[in-house]
């Protein structure tokens, strides 16, 4: 680690590793490196390049002790967007991709970029999926969806 922080500007030896900001998901934004020849702070991108290559499979993580560094934490994604397993789990519970992308991006509307108009499906503008508390298609916006050649709703 001493060698990897090197890397980072820091002047070693490293006395200590702390998450100093985190976003809203719980990722540092912002580490802070203190050593024997000053304190470095790492951001954003170099944040997370740090604490990737200290061998975390994601960036979800809290930092404690030194000798050994002790990192635990959470997730391998990126914190924002579709979780894939998240995906697939709704998906195998029978839910349409429409349920799976109005869940994940709610008050979207799904359409094509050629000429169009009535009969874009609308994503997450009605209820609650029964079962899981996720939002899904009104009746409305079910009835607006129109199949296209082949029978996959456009």
């Amino acid at each position: 680690m001493q060698a990897l922080a090197g890397e980072y500007g820091v002047r070693t030896p490293l006395k200590s590793v702390t998450v100093s900001r985190v976003s809203e998901s719980g990722r540092p934004l912002e580490l802070t490196l203190i050593a024997s020849g000053g304190t470095v702070k790492l951001a954003g991108a170099r944040a997370g390049g740090f604490i990737r290559a200290l061998g975390a499979p994601g960036t979800r993580v809290t930092l404690s002790g030194l000798n050994p560094l002790v990192i635990e934490g959470s997730g391998a994604g990126h914190g924002v967007g579709l979780s894939q397993y998240g995906a697939l789990g709704l998906a195998r519970a029978g839910y349409t991709h429409l349920h799976v992308l109005g869940f994940y991006y709610p008050g979207t509307s799904l359409g094509t970029l050629a000429a169009g108009g009535e009969g874009q499906p609308v994503l997450a503008a009605g209820p609650v999926l029964p079962g899981l508390g996720l939002p899904g298609l009104d009746l409305q916006a079910q009835a607006r969806l129109t199949a296209a050649p082949g029978g996959a709703a456009q």
